[in-house]
């Protein structure tokens, strides 16, 4: 008998579902809804269209076979001719040409400028900015409230399985610090996994919006709090501290003073988990050139280098427990590395409060 995962490569199928649809249920065994979004990200560049396509695409016998279908789409393909024969970064790519620290003044006015933008986005579109993509923008979002907050089981997934990796569960921790909650996506399922949540977030309309689904619900195990550049990060007294696609949205001096303060803060046998790209071919930063710009009306996206993540989580007595490429949730640039990492803090800091 032919293996299922090599008929779907010959028949190179123009939509990723038909050739599932096609093959007999029998022979079907499910692959996990992480797996299903991560090649829609992965391979599309987008979530799934909708509750049908993840369970239609659970179907699938396993995970070779479901990358086969989505490499073989026309979808897929098409996204492909427009950057050229997909290639990774080079092992000589050079470093990057990037300040990673600022003065006090300078960073609270890095801070406000960024603040500027997420207030204004938080007030015209708040769902949209938190998951990019035409079904989350105001005029969609009441059809499609249910699958932006249903798109928060992979972050729950991520979470769960990274702390399984390194032998946690989520009894293991008293408080979590959420930072970058948005409207509360992800914050609704962290107060069920853990005994005190801490959302923080820069944009009080994202705030506001998610106190206000937090409130629906009886949420009573969430406190908020607002980021600005006198407080950039307002916590303490945590032992988990999560961030993922925020820091990428944020100046690299701003970035790495986020990390050194939750390093700080992050009580001894805490774990740090938070994404960050990493690199970027060609790009630089420089704050003087950065400021002199006018706010942008698109999202910003900037690189922290690893090494500078790496050294600051030394000094704060951090110890490496999981790194994982993670680059198809920031684009599908072959030219882009964003990481997830997961630190255990084995003593006090080093770094000066």
């Amino acid at each position: 008998m032919v293996a299922l995962s090599d008929r779907l490569a010959e028949r190179q199928c123009q939509d990723p579902k038909k050739s599932l649809r096609e093959m007999s249920v029998r022979q079907m065994t499910k692959v996990t809804r992480e797996d299903v979004f991560s090649a829609y990200r992965l391979f599309l560049g987008r979530e799934p269209e909708n509750e049908a396509a993840i369970q239609h695409f659970l179907g699938a016998p396993d995970l070779e076979a479901l990358r086969k279908v989505f490499l073989t789409s026309a979808e897929f393909r098409n996204k492909i001719g427009k950057y050229g024969p997909i290639r990774g970064l080079p092992m000589t790519a050079p470093p990057l040409d990037v300040e990673v620290s600022s003065s006090p003044a300078v960073l609270a006015r890095m801070v406000a400028k960024m603040a500027e933008y997420w207030e204004r986005i938080g007030r015209q579109a708040p769902h949209w900015s938190v998951l990019v993509g035409d079904r989350f923008a105001p005029q969609n979002i009441e059809a499609n409230l249910e699958a932006f907050f249903a798109s928060a089981i992979l972050d729950e997934q991520i979470i769960l399985t990274c702390l399984a990796r390194a032998g946690f569960k989520p009894s293991d921790f008293k408080t979590f610090v959420e930072f970058g909650c948005g409207v509360g996506r992800l914050t609704i399922r962290l107060a069920s996994l853990f005994q005190l949540v801490k959302a923080i977030d820069i944009s009080a309309p994202h705030l506001e919006l998610a106190q206000n689904y937090c409130s629906k619900l009886n949420l009573s195990n969430v406190e908020f709090a607002q980021a600005d550049s006198d407080e950039l990060m307002p916590a303490s007294g945590f032992d988990f501290w999560f961030s993922r696609l925020v820091l990428q949205h944020n100046p690299p001096p701003v970035s790495l003073e986020i990390l050194k303060r939750a390093f700080r803060a992050l009580s001894v046998g805490g774990v740090a988990m938070f994404q960050v790209p990493v690199y970027a071919l060609g790009y630089r930063f420089n704050a003087e050139d950065y400021l002199e710009a006018s706010p942008g009306k698109d999202m910003e996206m900037h690189f922290l280098p690893q090494k500078t993540i790496l050294d600051a989580a030394e000094l704060s007595g951090l110890r490496l427990l999981d790194l994982r490429e993670d680059t198809w949730v920031i684009g599908g640039s072959a030219e882009w590395l964003s990481n997830s990492f997961v630190f255990l803090k084995t003593r006090p800091s080093d770094l000066e409060g």
